[in-house]
């Protein structure tokens, strides 16, 4: 509890861009994929693609651009 209280007040004061968004990143299999669709309830649910994400490595503190599989919600898709 402590901790969101925190990020919601550096929040108001920092605010994050609305396209920015903080998670982390999996390697996963085929199988795993295919399993992960049917329980996020592809693609009625929701929708996949491939995006370039801009990443930083924790391991090196390197920023890179890799193409990664999301999962979209096009009920709240923003289509600026």
């Amino acid at each position: 509890m402590e901790v969101v209280h925190q990020q919601s007040q550096i929040r108001q004061h920092c605010p994050i861009p609305q396209d920015l968004a903080y998670g982390l990143v999996y390697e996963i299999s085929p199988s795993d994929e295919a399993s992960l669709d049917q329980s996020e309830g592809v693609p009625r649910a929701y929708t996949k693609e491939l995006m370039g994400i801009e990443l930083w490595l924790a391991k090196n503190g390197k920023e890179v651009v890799a193409q990664c599989l999301v999962y979209i919600d096009e009920s709240v898709r923003d289509t600026r």
